[in-house]
Order: C-alpha cells, then structure tokens, then sequence
C-alpha cells in the first residue's frame, strides 16, 4: 500500500495530480494550496483534498476507470448527510469553489468492477447519467470513516492491506446498493451539457481569441441561455470567463518563463493593449505580470 501526502502550489503540479482524469485549473486568486493525500492499494485509488482558495476547474473522467466522488465539510464543521456522485464512464464537469472546499473521491479499474458486479448479484458498473446516491447515515459514517482511516495509516503487512481493501470495497458496495439513487435534476444536465459544449469548443480553438457571439452560434445555444448557464456553474458571465481563461493562460507562460517578455505572453492569447492587460491581470491576481515572473525566478 503507498499512501503519500503533497502540498501543491502550481497549476501544473495540480494538474498532474489528477492522475484518474485530465483537468484544467483556472485559479480566481493569485495564489494556490492543494493538500492531496493519496493511497493506492493494488488499484484501489483513495483521494482526499483539501483546497485553500478559490478556482475554477474543469475534469474530463478516464473511462477504464469508476470514479465516485463526494464533498466533504471543511473541517468536520457542519456535518451533513453524504452524497457520492457516481461518475459515468465519460463524465465531464465544470466545478467553480468560492473559498475552502474539502473532498475525496475513490476509484477501481473497471474491469475489476465488473467482476465485482457479477459476485455481488447488482450493476456497479458506471451509469449512464451521474447519479447521486445518499447512503443511510450509519453507512456513510462507516464509509467515510474508513476511507480516513486507511489514508491516515502507515503501510502495514500484506494480509492486513488486503483486508482493508476489502473492507471499503464492502463498504462502497453498500452504500452503492442501500443507498437512495438518483440522477441530477434536468435543469441542472441540460446547463452541464451547455457547459460541456462551451468548454471543449473552447479548447479546440486553442490560443486564438473568442467572442460569444461565434460560441453560441458553434454550440446551438441562445446568448441568453449561456449567460444563465455560465452564471450558475462558473459564477461569472461567458465573456469574463473567456478573459479569466486567457490571463490564466498567459500566467502559466508567466510562471513557466517560456517567452522572452510579459509583452510577447500577452499578444499570444489577444491581449493588445499592455496598459488595459496588466491592469486586468492585477485585478484578477493581486500582482503585476512583471511580479509574477519575478517570483517565479527567485523560487
């Protein structure tokens, strides 16, 4: 069993992180702290995460893999009753926190789900639609309790792994079979479909500058439409995500050092006029571009 803990400043060491799916991190604040602790029990993958501040991230699930997730409360403050989503095999969303957020998240090779599914007699494997399922209190105390244990445990001897992978395979089961299933509602699917749509025309533009206009015309959705679903999953309007999204881009160059000057980062995702980019980027990251590669150069 290999349990390790980081603590993560960089989108790109974030980004690496989510080794059971690809994700883009969009940071609303200029600094970053991730604390991931992971364990990997013979492909038995248990996550918990605790992030600092506020960000945008956008996750596209690998598919030879189940991925069941859930939030948890920051620091046991407000406990409430669980709810894992339970991710299909294609599963995409966009996820926007506004301060401190705590989750975890479990994973197993779909093959061995599937075998899994055959002993226990039910369908484990990933639905079609996320579901959300709310186990009954005891079993999700137990669940949760264990995934802590297990991520809070030195490795041990062979049987004693073996016996707790098991363990939470059980657990996860139960809660899986028992628990009271059901999809999102339709509003909430047909916004992350718009959100879906949006995003990857987005990224298959790659650096070139958009306008909303030529997005909802690609995508087959009313101006209207995108601003209420932009609003309601990202908490800003499609035209200032598509600004967070180039500063962001042009940050990372920044952080990187891979151009000459902050000049050449910010006219290769559209920002002409240096006065009006360098006062945008203070505003979203509390510090001038030349500051951001100051700090990069003393790290």
């Amino acid at each position: 069993m290999e349990v390790a803990t980081k603590v993560l400043h960089s989108m790109d060491e974030i980004e690496a992180e989510h080794v059971a799916s690809d994700a883009r991190i969009f940071p609303l604040e200029r600094d970053l702290r991730w604390v991931v602790t992971r364990a990997n029990i013979d492909g038995l993958w248990l996550l918990h995460v605790r992030e600092f501040e506020a960000r945008i991230r956008h996750v596209a699930m690998q598919p030879h893999r189940i991925q069941i997730y859930w939030e948890l409360p920051w620091d046991d403050a407000h406990a409430r009753p669980l709810t894992l989503r339970r991710c299909t095999r294609h599963h995409e969303d966009v996820w926007r926190t506004v301060g401190r957020t705590e989750w975890a998240a479990i994973s197993l090779p779909l093959e061995e789900i599937n075998t899994l599914s055959e002993v226990a007699g039910e369908d484990l494997s990933p639905p079609d639609v996320m579901q959300l399922v709310k186990p009954s209190v005891q079993r999700g105390d137990q669940f949760t309790a264990l995934h802590r244990e297990i991520l809070t445990t030195a490795a041990g001897e062979l049987e004693v792994q073996r016996a707790l992978r098991m363990q939470m395979i059980t657990r996860l089961i139960e809660c899986m079979v028992t628990g009271d299933s059901r999809p999102p509602s339709l509003a909430f699917r047909a916004r992350a479909d718009i959100m879906r749509r949006f995003h990857r025309y987005i990224e298959d533009q790659g650096d070139r500058p958009l306008h909303v206009p030529e997005l909802c015309q690609a995508i087959g959705v009313p101006e209207r439409t995108l601003r209420y679903c932009c609003r309601q999953q990202l908490g800003m309007s499609p035209r200032a995500y598509l600004t967070l999204r180039r500063l962001t881009l042009v940050r990372r160059l920044l952080l990187r050092e891979e151009v000459a000057s902050v000049a050449d980062a910010a006219r290769q995702y559209g920002f002409w006029h240096m006065g009006r980019f360098a006062q945008a980027y203070r505003t979203q990251f509390g510090e001038m571009p030349s500051a951001t590669i100051r700090a990069s150069r003393s790290r």
